[in-house]
This record gives C-alpha cells, sequence and structure tokens, in this order.
C-alpha cells in the first residue's frame, strides 16, 4: 500500500500520566489518493474520526469511528463507484513493544494515519 504522508496527530504531554482518564479526540482529514493491489483509490470527502484515548499504564489505547467515501472503478465495466466506509477503531498505541498489534510511537505524539488507512483497507470491498 501506498500513501502519501498525512498527519492525523494528537499529542498526549499533558495527558499521559492521568491514567485511567478519557479525553476526547476528532478530526476530519482529506487524504491522498492511494494504491493498493495494483488500483489507486481516492477519498472523495475527508475522512472523519471521532473517539477518545485513555492512557494505560504503559500504553494508550484509542477507540472510536472512522467515516469515509471511496472511490474506485468498477472491475467490469469501469465506472466510477463511490461507497460508504463506516468502521470501529480499537486499537493500542505504546513506544516499547514487540506485540505486532501494537502501534509503535514516539514521544508525546500519536500519529493516528497509518493505522486508520489500514482498517479502511481491511473493510473496503476489493472487487467493486
Amino acid at each position: 500500500m501506498r500513501l502519501g504522508r498525512v498527519d492525523l496527530i494528537f499529542n498526549i504531554s499533558k495527558t499521559e500520566k492521568s491514567i485511567g482518564d478519557i479525553f476526547e479526540i476528532e478530526f476530519s482529514e482529506i487524504l491522498p489518493e492511494f494504491e493498493y493491489n495494483g488500483v489507486v483509490y481516492n477519498f472523495s470527502d475527508p475522512i472523519s474520526f471521532i473517539g477518545r484515548y485513555y492512557p494505560l499504564k504503559e500504553d494508550i489505547s484509542v477507540t472510536g469511528k472512522i467515516k469515509a467515501k471511496l472511490l474506485s472503478k468498477c472491475d467490469r465495466c469501469l465506472c466510477d463507484v463511490k461507497f460508504n466506509i463506516d468502521v470501529d477503531f480499537n486499537e493500542k498505541y505504546s513506544r516499547n513493544t514487540e506485540d505486532e498489534d501494537i502501534y509503535l510511537f514516539e514521544g508525546y505524539e500519536i500519529d493516528l494515519s497509518k493505522a486508520i488507512l489500514d482498517i479502511i483497507v481491511l473493510n473496503f470491498r476489493l472487487f467493486i
């Protein structure tokens, strides 16, 4: 999967030590086109992420909802096709882990863009 640089970042420097407290986050961002399996996909509108995060002992847990409208071409007739993505987001972030299911981050900024794109790709129809 190839994607231009997108920053869906939030800063935890003032909240990291508040273990168990819940903090709201919200993004509405235009993502660039991306390529997957040789097909180029575009977003027709900004993606929306509404969620929350809460510091745990060693990790940061982020939950929320991703909404996006994806454009592609029909495999049979090559007409433009638009479909909606509306999926839950439930990921953990850590500065130090060997667990492949947890996203790494450095410093005090967590970038959700890779996890959001991973979830979108896992949830759109590969053959339209």
